[in-house]
């Protein structure tokens, strides 16, 4: 009967550690996630208007691989869904919207980041 017993008990021991192992993989994966970062850290410079159309540069100054949620804006208002920019540590991109949409103020903004992770 005591063998039983202490079969039982080492069966329960390598369940523990079987958990303990499917824990700790849980938090490693979800650590390895991309996660947030401020949307000020991809700047928005060199806005450049024509009768036509408004371009502006975005640059990625997070410090690591960035991607931005970008959307273009007309008096407040989103034209568009809103798409993602993925862009190097440094690295820039020049963004431009025609000027079609009607009369009013446009504008190009990143509303948040994440890293490439």
């Amino acid at each position: 009967m005591s063998n039983i017993i202490k079969a039982h008990t080492d069966t329960e021991g390598y369940m523990d550690r079987f958990i303990v192992i499917i824990v700790l993989l849980t938090i490693g994966v979800s650590n390895a996630m991309a996660k947030d970062l401020p949307a000020s850290c991809m700047a928005i410079s060199d806005q450049v208007n024509t009768p036509s159309e408004m371009s502006v540069t975005v640059t990625n100054n997070c410090g690591e691989c960035a991607v931005g949620t970008v959307n273009t804006f007309l008096d407040g208002s989103a034209l568009n869904f809103a798409g993602n920019l993925t862009l190097q540590p440094n690295q820039s991109s020049r963004q431009t919207v025609p000027l079609n949409k009607g009369f009013g103020t446009y504008q190009i903004k990143v509303l948040s980041v994440k890293s490439c992770s």
